[in-house]
């Protein structure tokens, strides 16, 4: 069995890359977080090498359950975990790893390897494996319902929003999207990879105060810019910048209508393109155009908004932090002729009961 060690990126770079991904890994075991009951459960785990380099591990569906809750944890006998292909990802600036469907963990087993890790932990003391609390996330329906706002009410804490300080709070809404302001707000920008921000016309990010190591220049450079680090001409990049959808839209719910910034994943869910595609689109022939004619696709849709109102001096009034659910018009009609037709087909199927009585 082959063993690597690894590192915190934020303490020695060197020691952590794409390589990492598949291998095994082995270091002592610090901290077990509770399990996380979802649709998909987790439970994430801290290890540290022989350096003291921590890194965690999340452990995804069944795999949840691979780090059993007895496991002692006296801090007399360190506990040894070797674990098995996982994948490398960024959460929130920080590296960390996934479980995969065949990712396997073994504690405290009898091979050179482990024996060979104790011994270079000489100067590591034993501590006690740390139970790491973690609030059970709300459900879905709670997260769509909770602080349920009318886009009125919304409006009236826009108004009152330098003196409102609940303002942080985000708020639930339902409405329908009746325009996209593409053509004067633009639909997506150039940010950087470690904020999100955006970037000057240098690509200099004022937040991060960094100058890109790979200026971005086209879509094709975005397949693999939401992994840790980008290769280049095998070339480790760990500043890039990459494109975001931005999308400022008009939603109405039937009795008022504000303005919202859509990101991300969110605008690629209504538009069903993520912006590789749709950037492949805006370099072909008349490409505005036809880049404005799949944004256009957003009107009429019914969407669930998680909303944030802005306080600084943004185009829009609102950002959507969140859209759980999105309807169209045609899903709406379908749904409603589904079950006129489902209703039909129980009333001819129910024997008269004239006749019945009759016979």
């Amino acid at each position: 069995m082959k063993v690597v060690g690894y590192t915190n990126t934020s303490i020695d770079k060197e020691g952590i890359n794409q390589s990492l991904q598949g291998e095994e890994l082995i270091g002592q075991l610090i901290g077990v977080e509770n399990k996380i009951h979802t649709s998909d459960h987790r439970r994430t785990i801290h290890m540290q090498d022989e350096r003291k380099n921590s890194i965690a591990v999340t452990l995804w569906g069944p795999q949840a359950d691979l780090v059993p809750d007895d496991i002692p944890d006296n801090g007399a006998q360190p506990q040894i975990v070797i674990i098995t292909a996982t994948r490398l990802t960024m959460f929130k600036g920080n590296y960390q790893l996934n479980s995969t469907g065949g990712t396997k963990i073994y504690i405290n087993l009898n091979i050179l390897e482990v024996e060979h890790f104790k011994r270079d932990m000489v100067d590591v003391p034993l501590q006690e494996i740390g139970r790491i609390q973690v609030t059970q996330p709300e459900s879905l329906e709670e997260a769509m319902t909770k602080n349920r706002k009318t886009i009125t009410e919304l409006q009236q804490l826009y108004m009152e929003r330098e003196e409102n300080e609940d303002l942080k709070t985000t708020y639930t809404c339902v409405a329908k999207i009746s325009f996209i302001h593409d053509e004067e707000c633009g639909w997506m920008y150039t940010s950087c990879n470690n904020c999100k921000s955006r970037v000057d016309e240098n690509q200099y990010c004022n937040k991060c105060q960094v100058v890109p190591e790979f200026p971005i220049d086209r879509w094709s450079i975005q397949t693999q810019c939401h992994f840790a680090i980008l290769y280049h001409n095998q070339i480790k990049i760990t500043h890039f910048n990459y494109y975001r959808y931005r999308l400022i839209a008009t939603i109405d719910d039937g009795n008022a209508t504000m303005t919202v910034g859509i990101f991300d994943k969110d605008v690629e869910n209504l538009i069903g393109k993520p912006i590789t595609s749709m950037m492949k689109i805006y370099e072909q022939e008349k490409g505005a155009e036809k880049v404005s004619k799949e944004l256009q696709q957003c009107i009429g849709k019914k969407c669930t908004l998680k909303l944030k109102v802005n306080t600084k001096g943004y185009i829009q009034e609102l950002t959507a932090i969140k859209i759980f659910h999105v309807e169209t018009d045609d899903k709406i009609v379908a749904k409603r002729q589904g079950k006129e037709v489902l209703k039909q087909i129980k009333k001819e199927g129910e024997p008269n009961k004239k006749a019945k009585m009759i016979g």
